[in-house]
């Protein structure tokens, strides 16, 4: 019997557990793996985290901080949630969300309580590239209230 071939396959980038760098993390949950997320200048200013590679269905979160315990954005509070923009409102829901989708803006806001979750609903076939950025941190703390989740399909 032959050997199964890999055909052009990117290999996805391991995380050790063991040692963990400072950043942000792209935690799936449901499936099991924990992705490293890119640091960069956005062009809007500030700074975003990027993404590129396929996802697996289900409950996703962004993880940082000791032991990547801290989930980004923070989820309960006046005015927390996210912006899913590009085709993000697309391949993703956040449940136990207030969600209005805005037609003329061509996004969803997500306003979000501690019972809410992010799932990914996309083609886990398909390749997205994600871009994440974070605004307005609530009582000069260490988290963020809001999240931009854009994202391309490639």
């Amino acid at each position: 019997m032959a050997k199964p071939v890999k055909r052009n396959r990117v290999p996805k980038k391991k995380l050790n557990l063991t040692d963990v760098k400072p950043g942000l993390y792209l935690d799936e949950i449901t499936y099991g793996n924990i992705l490293p997320l890119t640091e960069q200048e956005a062009s809007v200013g500030g700074k975003e985290y990027v993404y590129e590679g396929k996802l697996h269905h289900g409950k996703i979160a962004f993880v940082g901080g000791e032991g990547l315990k801290e989930i980004f954005p923070e989820m309960e509070g006046f005015n927390h949630g996210f912006t899913l923009e590009g085709v993000a409102p697309k391949i993703f829901e956040v449940r136990n969300a207030l969600n209005i989708y805005s037609e003329s803006e061509k996004r969803l806001f997500s306003y979000t309580t501690k019972k809410s979750e992010l799932h990914f609903i996309g083609d886990p076939k398909k390749v997205y590239k994600l871009y994440l950025r974070f605004y307005d941190k609530e009582n000069q703390g260490s988290t963020e209230r809001w999240a931009v989740l854009y994202v391309e399909e490639k």
